[in-house]
């Protein structure tokens, strides 16, 4: 099975056991969350599958081929196909999990990709575009005889448009009967026309179906932005989706990929001693990346107060298998936290073992320790024992020793950057075509009432001052409002400024680094049909 690869969070429950038999109430808390977005309005959904489970696999493991080719056993595409049948048909019907109606499915992600192999920290399954089309033709096939009428099927899913273009140009006349849905990731590729021209021609609807990305802080939200408004003036898609909301929370400084950072951790401080209570602690000599441990007398400072195994508090540093490759010997310093299989540890409290990645891991040792042929031997006898009353944490505060975990949740740029469009471009509005000579920097809709939404993003470090006409839209004074979000503490989609429209021009100013949204409230009489001339900049 090889789950240990995996980093937290990417250990996804499936519902099909390697008897055949099923467990329904596998993966609660996606199901809970999926069941919660719904309730607030969610109306379109999609299932997809990373990867086929371990046991239909050529690899036996969800990761991917060792070469990162096919993964899937010749012997599985209709095995897979009912599997994934059976799961949306089950949803459909079963009060227990929804019910919910999946309007697509698809049995591929990232499909051409080379870097689904054997041992990666997340799950995934390379298909040769060939195959992908014969696992779309057998899930098609397995919809029907399941009788799923209202749930279609959806791909290619590539990272690449490019990719996702040249796929459907080889799938069969069969597969291509059954994919109702054009899906696509956008993190790559130019061919935007092109294949929005393939979807249009084979009468198919066309979805971004994922873009992310890691950046921070005001980077990404720049980023997302930028890439909002290339997909939406030149894709033609009727959804844009992004991939993550919620992700894992990192010390200050770094990165993430979900619009919110949640931690959730232990207040509760302890000592890592060696040799039992009245051992030696493990040290740090500063909390910073590449720091490595000492073993010291056991004093109540900040450097051997650790939570579990991240050093220091919640956002402490984590301890670090520092070859990657994780064998016996390697030594381990501090690092940032980003949840790779060398920094999964575990305490088994029984033997006072930490073990890294799993069960059966090496332990966590001292340089004296000889390797053995069971790798725990010789390895250090580990207790987790309460810190004395009175520690003083790094950001110089005592701790309160609160014994309960506690989740806290920061909310990041990309959040309010994202929310720039999501409060102003809706279902319903109708796209003009912009031309931009300032670059793909901006988005216009109509909105039914007649109401003007842009969203006007300046991805550069100066303040720019925008003249926008709108004369072919408005022929007399109107007024507007604007929102704007930057790297400012203070400016979080929050409005900054009420614009005039005269001799249908409006000039905006635009923070440096900044996403910006102009909504505009023409009179009914002032209206008129056309599209959008070349904003100035100056």
């Amino acid at each position: 099975m090889t789950g240990h690869f995996l980093r937290p969070g990417a250990l996804v429950p499936g519902f099909l056991r390697a008897d055949g038999s099923y467990n329904w109430n596998a993966d609660p808390a996606q199901r809970r969350v999926l069941q919660a977005g719904i309730a607030r309005g969610v109306n379109l959904t999609m299932a997809f599958s990373n990867s086929p489970p371990y046991f239909m696999t050529n690899s036996g493991s969800v990761t991917g081929a060792s070469d990162g080719g096919n993964n899937l056993r010749d012997d599985q595409y209709a095995a897979l196909a009912d599997y994934l049948a059976t799961v949306v048909a089950r949803f459909a019907q079963d009060p227990a999990l929804g019910p919910i109606v999946f309007d697509a499915v698809t049995p591929l992600n990232e499909p051409v990709s080379s870097w689904w192999r054997y041992g990666n920290d997340q799950e995934g399954c390379h298909f040769d575009r060939d195959k992908q089309s014969d696992a779309i033709e057998a899930l098609g096939a397995a919809l029907a005889r399941h009788n799923v009428s209202q749930t279609t099927v959806a791909g290619p899913e590539e990272n690449n448009l490019d990719d996702s273009l040249a796929s459907l140009q080889v799938y069969s006349q069969e597969a291509l009967a059954y994919l109702g849905l054009v899906t696509t990731h956008t993190y790559n590729g130019d061919h935007r026309a092109a294949l929005a021209a393939f979807a249009a021609d084979h009468d198919k609807s066309l979805w971004n179906s994922e873009f992310g990305n890691g950046n921070g802080p005001i980077q990404g939200g720049l980023q997302l932005a930028q890439r909002i408004v290339e997909d939406i003036n030149f894709l033609n898609e009727t959804v844009w989706t992004l991939w993550q909301l919620v992700d894992l929370d990192t010390p200050p400084g770094y990165s993430g990929w979900g619009l919110l950072g949640a931690s959730a951790h232990e207040d509760q401080l302890y000592h890592l001693r060696y040799g039992g209570d009245n051992g030696l602690c493990l040290q740090y000599d500063a909390a910073v990346d590449g720091a490595t441990l000492v073993l010291a007398n056991c004093t109540a400072t900040a450097n051997q107060a650790n939570s579990q195994i991240r050093a220091g508090n919640q956002t402490g540093l984590c301890l670090d298998a520092w070859g990657k490759a994780m064998q016996l010997g390697d030594a381990v310093r501090l690092y940032g936290c980003w949840g790779g299989a060398n920094q999964q540890w575990s305490l088994d409290q029984a033997q006072g073992w930490v073990r890294l990645n799993n069960a059966s891991g090496a332990c966590l040792g001292t340089s004296g320790a000889a390797p053995s042929i069971n790798q725990c031997a010789d390895a250090a006898t580990w207790l987790l024992q309460p810190v004395e009353e009175g520690v003083i944490l790094p950001d110089g505060t005592r701790d309160r020793y609160v014994d309960a975990v506690v989740e806290t949740w920061t909310v990041r740029k990309q959040y309010y950057a994202y929310k720039q469009f999501t409060s102003f471009v809706r279902p319903g509005d109708v796209v003009y075509a912009v031309q931009d000579e300032t670059g793909n920097n901006t988005v216009a809709v109509r909105k039914p009432n007649g109401t003007l939404a842009l969203v006007l993003v300046n991805p550069g470090e100066s303040v720019v001052n925008r003249s926008v006409d709108l004369s072919a839209i408005i022929t007399s004074s109107a007024f507007g409002h604007v929102w704007a979000t930057s790297d400012s503490a203070t400016l979080n989609c929050t409005q900054v400024a009420t614009v005039a429209v005269e001799h249908g021009l409006a000039n905006v100013t635009l923070a440096a680094a900044s996403i910006s949204t102009l909504v505009v409230h023409p009179t009914a009489a002032s209206r008129r049909q056309g599209h959008l001339p070349p904003s100035r900049t100056s």
